[in-house]
């Protein structure tokens, strides 16, 4: 029997939007591109601590390659047959192809680029996908695919540390799952990754000599 404590999400199989680097899975942030060696390293480090906490990486989600968007044609042999467009683009990935609404294949599947994300939870492949965002491309997918999302701020969960980002300033990482309540267990087993920013007490001198509180 797994000890559930050290291992709160033994055995759910997660997809990651494709930016995120995983050791074992392509990552190449969606494009065809002949890289001498395609899979990371290392693990991206929320793909780290879902694995500790007992995850099973299932698949990388699509994207518009490198977090990208526009009509052009960045080549590759992926080239589908029917382009659904969106507010954002062509949402096309040269290595996976092109994603569509999990309801309606004639809709597209986002208006933002973790459309494989949000597809991969509404359509039950995996349990909960690790999706980014810059503007709204964690949003977005929600609302096309009817899955729910829990969209932290940066300083709670980083998008730093392994992935292909569009905008330092603006990245960070979402949860989508097929309702709040599973977002909420993710969001608790990944809680102690980073410090929360507590206010500290520092003691200063007075004056008069006697030490105070300065909170900053």
């Amino acid at each position: 029997n797994p000890d559930l404590q050290s291992l709160p999400m033994y055995c759910i199989p997660f997809s990651f939007k494709a930016p995120y680097e995983v050791k074992d899975l392509r990552s190449t942030g969606g494009a065809d591109a002949r890289y001498d060696i395609d899979f990371a390293a290392r693990d991206h480090t929320l793909v780290a601590q879902l694995r500790q906490k007992g995850a099973i990486i299932y698949a990388k989600a699509t994207t518009p390659e490198y977090n990208g968007r526009g009509p052009g044609d960045p080549g590759g042999k992926n080239y589908p047959t029917k382009v659904l467009p969106s507010t954002l683009g062509y949402q096309r990935s040269t290595w996976a192809g092109n994603p569509c609404n999990s309801y309606d294949q004639t809709r597209a599947a986002s208006i933002g680029s973790s459309s494989g994300s949000g597809v991969s939870v509404s359509t039950n492949l995996v349990m909960c996908s690790i999706c980014e965002e810059t503007g709204q491309s964690c949003r977005g997918p929600a609302n096309h695919n009817a899955v729910a999302l829990i969209l932290p701020h940066k300083a709670h969960l980083s998008f730093l540390g392994g992935a292909v980002g569009a905008e330092i300033y603006n990245d960070r990482a979402g949860i989508h799952c097929r309702s709040i309540a599973d977002a909420v267990k993710v969001l608790d087993a990944l809680k102690d990754l980073f410090e929360l920013r507590q206010p500290r007490a520092r003691r200063r001198r007075r004056p008069d000599g006697r030490a105070r509180e300065r909170t900053t």
